[in-house]
């Protein structure tokens, strides 16, 4: 299943991004227009694409619960060095806007939050495991 592009019912068209380990799509998450990674070390199989939809539909039903998750994670870490570092929870996630979700075929998930200038400009990051438990956050750009 290896070419250059491949469809899925529920991820859509997937393009592969040159020669590098993934595949990318845009997918709908509360209405909105969201980048798709699908990372695999092996081949694009079947069943990493289902694993995927799977993975993608458990953003769809529990993103709120992740965006809470990565916010509250950042805010005790990290809150200090907020362009306005006074702001609560409620202020984190109505900055955050859910950029990117890329699913690896490890079964791990990272979402990228825009974070609405809160950082000046970076990304938010959540990384969770296979069972939807946040591992770790970060900021980036």
């Amino acid at each position: 299943m290896d070419n250059s592009s491949v469809y899925h019912p529920m991820l859509g068209q997937l393009v592969k991004d040159g020669n590098f380990p993934w595949w990318l799509s845009v997918i709908e998450v509360s209405g909105s227009p969201i980048t798709l990674s699908v990372g695999t070390d092996t081949e694009l199989t079947p069943q990493v694409l289902d694993a995927a939809a799977r993975c993608v539909q458990m953003v769809r039903t529990n993103e709120t619960r992740y965006r809470t998750q990565i916010a509250t994670d950042l805010k005790a870490h990290v809150g200090k060095d907020a362009v306005v570092p006074d702001t609560d929870l409620a202020g984190y996630l109505n900055h955050m806007t859910l950029e990117s979700v890329t699913y690896s075929d490890d079964g791990s998930l990272q979402l990228d939050y825009a974070d609405g200038g809160l950082f000046g400009g970076h990304l938010m990051i959540g990384f969770f495991s296979v069972d939807g438990r946040l591992e770790s956050t970060d900021i980036a750009g």
